[in-house]
């Protein structure tokens, strides 16, 4: 989780595909090695916990697609949001404690044994610091600030402001030209409440530093000339001091050891934050059997973001701006770069003892949480990491961030996955197969779910167990959710089946666009719809990765070895420093195109801007060289195309698709995604090798067998629902393991609602019931009509029975392993939510329906040998598993529940069964008054004391309409 949970609280009130080769790092398609399938965030209360519901936990992870979790210890988020419950110690359970490296061990051992990996905090909470003595100059220090006004004689003999703060590290005087208070409305969590500051504009001409001129008692003799009328002149000091901010902190009843003082966040500005971390690592956790476990199971030693408490997180008492041209923004830009630096010091030091004492690699959340360049630091850590709650499921930003990463050759880009405000246990899978594809088709190919909680008892705790947050995050996964065991296992598949590909392959991009913030911000970068149209991809860089050697051209291609981005574009909303100005001057001597577009970019300001005339000099340069390409806003596709280039998947869609190509040896993935609405069209990728459908929900390989191919290009037609994916990879080799025919078709009429190649017979195609007459043309020039006017139509079922598994509290709610169980029998005409059947509106578990239909249909000419049929479900709210007469039909695509049940069809009556769990919220809204978790009582109640209401019910069950399509088979 990130800083944003306060906000929160303030905005509430060849590559071996592949198909059958097994790699010792990836597995397969079809089953995914634990390295590359998606992993929790495992959210340990405490050491005291029982290390044998820990075990059961990992267990039960794995047995629903779990390639292991991210051991976290969680305390209550280091004590922010939740106070130590009562019973706790957290002096003898705390990270690092004998305990908790007992803990720790055994959990290691449960992934040996079940042949997972295991990623782990760096400290308690999120990984931000350690159990240190209070006075270690590792920890993290905060820049305090103080001002006084100057008597207006100019004359200043006293003490300065703030003397005894802390070091000082600057004095600095300034006459200030105007100041004015500002007050604005700041939403919290006691309502609204004004904030107030004092702007001052400083004369920068006046700006003069006197710290030398301080004795050692704090006092300070100055002379300055008489301020003109209507101005001061001030004094501006500033102070460095530890800052004492705790990652872990609670009111200990002893101070014997360093245990007692909870935890210490450590200087993200230097190595010396490093170094305590892995002192206190290797003094109290590397012991007995842990180093070598580390080095078999280990995979990433993890931090979340930058969560650390600054001085200046708010305008606080004034705020300087400076007359001249840019108000001081340039000085700004380059504190940032400063921190930066800094960060990047403390990341590599990190990084260099993960690697060389824990034999693992590290993970973090770069710069997020704090005001600097995220894309700046993305290169320095092993596997960097965004998250879906602040990235806001922004396809760009992702795009952004996993640029830098690509370049600079990581394997993996890693996502807190699922995180969603007000949503905790009213999480559906749908929502997270959304946020996934969106981060997929952004760049990242690895995800951990937020996140699994522990699912035994634990101090002042009620049923449903332990709850990270107060209920106000989504999503406590366990056993104690409906859906952990009946239908997650489906989306986690799904999610290390994307992964598979992902982590196998190389992904590459068409171009790369210029992105240079001194703060990073979440936000849709390249506003112009002419790339996305037309299937386009591309990421950003920022000016600091521009010095990466990997920046390199070769074949007017920009890091071929990596993305491979065929352009770079430049927009007029963009400031450039002069180095981002030199360097792309040489990638067009290189014959990289370089496109300008809607204007010339503004200078980017750094320091007193004293670089600026040579900026302009060597713009008007870039402006006049070859290969550089001035074009008007929303035109790069044209000008892209007038090159010569193309997308190497283009759309012809009539709905929004984004599309992604990775390569592996000599496979290429193509992955299409359909944004929120059902888009329809084609595809056409610029590959001529044998196309494969890669099925991620159910692990099966199949040929295409309709698309069109020119001396180039495959043109494919695409039918996708709204968040729906296609997968289709490109590799002559892959038909060794997947057969296929010597022949294709080329085009079909809209009613073959699908195809299959059968070994020995050819081609069948699924036709559906038209009266107009069609037919099918094959790449052998044979065309073949497709009668279909008999075929029985698609008819809806009806007359649904459903026996409810209510799933509730027990008796005594501290009993939070247990789950009280009773069934309810219901009939139903048609399919509705539970929240609009009276008897089920405050019923939460699982939901088992069955109804009958007769096969063939009535009236059907000619019998049912040539005939099969689908099942499609219009809308699946969570999960769902379908059997058809006892046999279980193959895991259905929750954004398009439907498939073929021909296998499993008998004539006469035929039953259907589906089995559909629900979140948990319908019910818990009823008690969770009578709730609580870790002494706090869930955050939605509190919340409402502020006129915040409490969240309505949800969608639950199987909803709208289920049909069956017949069709008749016709082999070609």
């Amino acid at each position: 989780m990130s800083r944003l949970f306060f906000s929160t609280l303030l905005g509430l009130v060849a590559s071996s595909l592949v198909l059958g080769h097994d790699s010792n790092d990836h597995g397969t398609f079809s089953h995914p090695a634990s390295r590359v399938r998606p992993r929790f965030r495992y959210w340990l209360p405490d050491a005291s916990v029982d290390a044998d519901v820990v075990i059961k936990d990992i267990e039960s992870a794995a047995s629903i697609g779990a390639g292991g979790v991210e051991f976290l210890p969680f305390f209550e988020y280091g004590g922010q949001i939740g106070r130590k419950p009562p019973g706790a110690d957290w002096s003898a359970y705390g990270f690092g404690t004998p305990p908790f490296v007992d803990l720790f061990e055994k959990a290691l051992k449960a992934h040996e044994k079940e042949g997972l990996v295991m990623d782990f905090a760096l400290g308690p909470n999120q990984g931000q610091g350690v159990p240190a003595h209070p006075d270690n100059e590792g920890l993290q220090w905060d820049m305090v600030p103080f001002t006084e006004e100057i008597p207006a004689r100019g004359s200043f003999n006293n003490k300065i402001p703030g003397w005894g703060t802390g070091s000082l590290v600057s004095l600095v005087t300034a006459l200030v030209k105007s100041n004015q208070s500002i007050t604005y409305a700041g939403v919290g969590l006691f309502g609204v409440q004004n904030v107030t500051y004092n702007e001052y504009r400083l004369s920068h001409k006046t700006l003069k530093e006197v710290t030398g001129q301080v004795d050692q008692r704090g006092y300070v003799k100055l002379s300055l000339p008489q301020a003109p009328k209507g101005s001061h002149y001030r004094l501006f000091a500033f102070y460095e001091k530890l800052t004492g901010h705790k990652n872990l902190n609670f009111s200990p009843t002893e101070h014997g050891t360093i245990f007692d003082n909870g935890s210490y966040a450590v200087d993200h500005f230097s190595a010396k934050g490093a170094a305590v971390v892995s002192a206190f690592w290797e003094e109290h956790i590397l012991k007995g059997e842990v180093p070598g476990l580390l080095a078999k199971v280990g995979n990433y030693a993890w931090e979340d973001s930058i969560e650390l408490t600054y001085n200046g997180t708010t305008p606080g008492p004034y705020k300087c701006i400076l007359d001249s041209e840019d108000e001081g923004i340039g000085y700004i830009n380059d504190f940032r770069a400063t921190l930066v630096d800094g960060y990047n010091e403390y990341l590599t030091a990190m990084a260099d003892w993960v690697h060389d004492v824990l034999d693992v690699q590290l993970s973090a959340q770069p710069v997020y949480g704090s005001a600097m360049d995220a894309l700046a630091a993305v290169p320095s850590v092993d596997a960097p990491e965004c998250e879906s709650l602040g990235f806001e499921d922004k396809i760009d930003s992702y795009r952004s961030f996993s640029g830098p990463a690509r370049l600079s050759g990581k394997r993996i880009i890693s996502n807190e996955m699922g995180a969603v405000r007000g949503s905790g246990f009213q999480f559906h899978l749908p929502h997270l197969v959304f946020s996934v594809n969106r981060a997929f088709l952004g760049g990242v190919n690895q995800m951990v779910l937020h996140g699994q909680s522990y699912s035994g008892t634990y101090y002042a705790t009620t049923w449903p167990g332990h709850t990270p947050f107060n209920y106000l995050f989504s999503e406590p996964f366990s056993p104690n959710l409906p859906s952990w065991s009946h239908g997650l296992k489906e989306t986690m598949d799904y999610i290390g089946r994307n992964q598979h590909i992902l982590q196998e392959s190389i992904s590459k991009a068409d171009v790369v666009i210029y992105n240079k913030e001194s703060s990073t911000t979440i936000r849709n970068i390249y506003q112009a719809t002419d790339l996305l149209t037309e299937g386009w991809s591309w990421n950003y860089i920022s000016a600091d990765n521009l010095g990466l050697e990997q920046t390199v051209v070769k074949n007017r291609v920009l890091a071929p070895d990596g993305p491979a981005w065929k352009a770079f574009v430049v927009e007029s909303s963009q400031n450039l420093t002069l180095e981002a100005v030199k360097t792309l001057r040489s990638l067009a001597r290189d014959r990289l195109p370089v496109i300008i577009s809607g204007g010339l970019p503004a200078y980017y300001s750094a320091g007193d801007r004293s670089d600026k005339a040579e900026f302009e000099t060597e713009l008007s340069k870039l402006l006049r060289s070859q290969n550089v390409y001035s074009i008007a806003h929303g035109h790069v596709a044209d000008k892209l195309k007038s090159l010569g280039l193309r997308p190497q998947i283009q759309l012809n869609t009539n709905g929004t698709c984004y599309t992604s190509w990775s390569e592996a040896g000599k496979v290429g993935y193509a992955i299409t995604y359909s944004d929120l609405v059902r888009s329809t069209g084609s595809i056409t990728v610029n590959s001529i090798k044998m196309p494969f459908y890669l099925n991620a929900w159910t692990g099966e390989t199949t040929p295409v067998l309709v698309y069109k191919r020119d001396r180039s290009t495959t043109t494919i037609p695409v039918n996708l629902s709204g968040n729906q994916t296609l997968i289709i990879a490109f590799g002559d080799g892959l038909q060794k393991q997947v057969p296929v025919p010597r022949y294709h078709i080329e085009k079909v009429p809209s009613n073959v609602l699908g195809t299959r190649f059968i070994s020995g017979r050819g081609i069948s195609l699924h036709v559906a019931q038209s009266n107009n007459p069609s037919q099918a043309v094959l790449s052998n020039g044979k065309r073949v009509a497709l009668d279909a006017a008999v075929v029985p139509s698609a008819f809806r079922l009806s007359k649904w029975g459903l026996t409810v598994e209510h799933w509730e509290a027990p008796e005594d709610h501290y009993d939070s392993e247990n789950t009280f169980k009773y069934n309810t029998t219901h009939r139903l005409e048609g399919l509705t939510s539970w929240s609009d059947i009276p008897a089920l509106v405050n019923a939460s578990g699982i939901g088992y329906y069955t109804t009958t239909f007769q096969w063939p249909p009535s009236g059907t000419q000619g019998g049912s040998k040539s005939l099969g049929a689908y099942i499609g479900f219009s809308k699946v709210i969570d999960a769902i598993r379908v059997s058809i007469n006892g046999h279980k039909v193959p895991p259905l695509d929750i954004t398009n529940a439907v498939a073929d049940i021909s296998p499993y069809l008998r004539e006469g009556k035929n039953s259907v069964v589906a089995t559909v769990p629900t979140t948990l919220w319908n019910y818990i809204r009823t008690v969770i008054t009578e709730l609580e978790t870790a002494g706090s009582k869930p955050l939605p109640v509190t919340l409402q004391q502020y006129g915040l209401p409490l969240a309505g019910r949800t969608e639950a069950g199987l909803v709208e309409t289920v049909t069956i399509t017949p069709y008749k088979i016709v082999v070609v």
